[in-house]
């Protein structure tokens, strides 16, 4: 029995990093695996590519990188970062914070589920309790502030018939939430990022509305925070 421990061990070491050890021989078919994994997490990036042009980068990438894990859904955490120093960033300065968003969209979806916040679980309350509530966010909330128009890249993309995107060439903040168990995909302007960062750093709502209207006296606050909550970025608060 001990003998079959070990080998029951050593076996799911190999399974675990196919890489490495005795599983060393299938090293081509998991590159393929992980070149696979990468275009299915990555179809925006694909797309602006496009096919001949992304083959032989997720090769590259998976060899610097390869599989650490035998599930391939969560392949591609250093893609991004990859992207940001490699020469094809040069031609497509947005290319890596678009694999930023598309990481952040496949880490929504396989995120934990809780109950969201709804609206109607604020409008209870009372002025003072209201700016004195601290939320949470879902577990399922992923942003990011990118340097580049990303996320509007991302989102023209969502559909398969999109004609030429040429937004402004600015920063946009990417927040990903997941209602009803879809991924959604929002870009949020500075002062809305401003809000959602203050929020999630468990300010109340009357500090972090106060603080974002100083920084920015023309923003519309209330619907920021209505466009944050009705995404379900927040999880329900706790009875």
């Amino acid at each position: 029995m001990a003998d079959l421990a070990t080998f029951q061990r050593e076996l799911a070491a190999a399974l675990d990093r196919p890489q490495q050890g005795p599983l060393a021989i299938y090293r081509n078919t998991v590159l393929l695996g992980a070149v696979d994994a990468l275009a299915a997490n990555y179809p925006v990036c694909r797309r602006l590519v496009g096919d001949e042009g992304f083959a032989p980068l997720a090769t590259e990438h998976a060899v610097a990188h390869p599989p650490e894990h035998a599930v391939l859904a969560h392949y591609g955490a250093h893609f991004a970062r990859w992207l940001a120093d490699h020469p094809v960033s040069e031609e497509l300065p947005y290319l890596a914070d678009v694999a930023q968003c598309e990481r952040l969209w496949v880490e929504a979806l396989h995120a934990a589920d809780a109950p969201m916040l709804e609206p109607a679980d604020l409008q209870t309350l009372g002025p003072e309790a209201f700016l004195a509530t601290r939320l949470a966010l879902h577990p399922a909330t992923r942003f990011a502030w990118l340097a580049t128009p990303a996320m509007p890249i991302w989102l023209a993309h969502q559909d398969d018939d999109c004609a030429e995107c040429a937004p402004d060439w600015t920063g946009f903040g990417a927040l990903f939430t997941r209602p009803a168990l879809v991924v959604v995909g929002h870009a949020l302007d500075q002062a809305q990022y401003a809000l959602l960062v203050r929020l999630a750093d468990e300010e109340s709502l009357g500090t972090a509305s106060a603080a974002v209207a100083h920084e920015f006296p023309d923003a519309d606050l209330a619907g920021a925070f209505a466009l944050l909550l009705t995404s379900g970025a927040f999880a329900a608060m706790l009875s």
